[in-house]
């Protein structure tokens, strides 16, 4: 059931605020998420296991 005389531009107003800061807090997370992601690759190529490096062992 919904209320008989509900005002749409009246709702739209108040809950204008929590909207955006609800699609403030997705676009952060999805900013901190793909930083991260770049952020924890390995960049060196020397990394264990890379291809084309050998192990150094010493005795």
């Amino acid at each position: 059931m919904s209320a008989p005389d509900t005002n749409v531009e009246k709702q739209t107003r108040r809950h204008k605020p929590s909207l955006t800061g609800i699609a403030v807090a997705i676009l952060g997370a999805g900013a901190i998420m793909i930083a991260v992601s770049m952020w924890s690759q390995p960049t060196d190529p020397l990394v264990e296991g890379s291809e084309g490096t050998e192990a150094i062992v010493q005795d």
